[in-house]
Parts: structure tokens; sequence; C-alpha cells
């Protein structure tokens, strides 16, 4: 089936495949000139103590008592018929609010990359490459590793530390999740090939400032 809000409307949803068996339901919405796909997944979500992130009585750039506010609900979503794990997605949405909210262009650097992204990065038909949410953890990272209001005042700067936690993490091919550590959000990903392409973006200024005018 295929819905359209109204003869004015910009979009459409296609749900032309969803299964009802499965354990999500996939929608595909076009606004136009962009093709986004959801997951629609069930979830029980339950309250849960403030944690201590990182073993770290710091907060970075974050203000006083955030990131223990952001995990204080849990979300548990299935991974099969029978068992449900932990999902950090809320968390991470609501820490991504709170980094909005902060003076400087951290969201704004964050959306430029993506675009670089997806029309310099990536290979088409080519899986494992760098992702949205890879940028995500990037810019939180970045954001308690750089807590100087001063270090996001410009765009071409806020780029520039995130390129700086990029490359790190693709050098070492590990990026840390922001809420579990422990965890390697580029395990399977091609960290070596993305490597160069990204080192040749961040020593091109004139790359940059093309990318900002598109």
């Amino acid at each position: 089936c295929r819905w359209a809000p109204s003869r004015r409307g910009r979009g459409q949803v296609s749900a032309e495949s969803l299964q009802e068996e499965g354990l999500q339901l996939s929608l595909l919405v076009s606004s136009g000139w962009k093709m986004i796909r959801f997951h629609i997944l069930p979830v029980v979500r339950r309250k849960q103590g403030a944690r201590k992130l990182h073993s770290r009585p710091e907060e970075g750039g974050f203000p006083a008592g955030s990131l223990q506010k952001a995990t204080q609900e849990a979300d548990f979503i299935p991974c099969s018929s029978h068992h449900w794990r932990y999902s950090a997605d809320r968390p991470v949405a609501r820490l991504l609010r709170i980094v909005g909210l902060l003076r400087g262009h951290r969201l704004a650097s964050l959306r430029l990359l993506d675009h670089v992204n997806r029309e310099e990065w990536q290979e088409e038909g080519r899986e494992g490459g760098l992702t949205f949410n890879h940028l995500k953890m990037v810019l939180l990272w970045a954001t308690e590793l750089f807590p100087s209001p001063e270090d996001w005042e410009d765009l071409d700067g806020s780029v520039y530390r995130l390129l700086v936690i990029l490359l790190r993490c693709l050098a070492t091919r590990n990026l840390p999740h922001f809420l579990h550590p422990e965890e390697n959000l580029f395990r399977g990903a091609a960290a070596s090939a993305l490597y160069p392409r990204v080192r040749g973006f961040a020593s091109s200024p004139s790359a940059l400032l093309s990318s900002r005018s598109t």
C-alpha cells in the first residue's frame, strides 16, 4: 500500500515490503529527493538507575548531569521471537538533542560530513562502509574530548575536530560506542579503505569549502 498525506503533500510512504512474520516493520519514505527507510520495532521500556559513564567523573562538553539523565531509561527490542536485547538508540538520540542545544556548529559539522560521506567516501554497492551512526558516535566523542565552546565557534574548526576523532578511529580500526566503550563499532567496517579518503579530505581546504557550498 501507499499513502500520501494530501495532494499538496511532498512525500509518500510505501509499505509494500512489510512482512508480518518479521521482527520489525520496514517503511520506505520518499520526500521527493531522498528515500529514507524506517524500521518500526516493538519496545519494552523500563527505568534504571543513572549510570556512571566510562568510569570518569567529568562530563566533557556536556552540561552537568546530562549524561546520567540520558541513560535513566532502558529500551529493549526483540532480537528473536524469544529474546530481547538492550538498545542504546534512545539515550544516543537524547544526547544528540543535548548537543544540538549547545552553542556552536556541532550538528552542522555532522550534517556536512554525512553529506561528504554519501557523496565522496561511500562506494556504491559495497557494504561495511562509514554510516551516519558512526558519525554520530564521532560527534559525541568530539563533544566530550573538546569541551571548550571556543572549539566549536566556526564550522571549519568544528569539522576539523570531528575529522581528528574519525581519522584516529580509522587508523586504529576501533570506534568505541560512546555509552559502551568496550563495543567496537568499526568491527567489520572497511576502515583501512576509508582512511586515505578521509585523510585526503582533511588535508584539502578547497574540498571542505566546496562541500559547504553544495
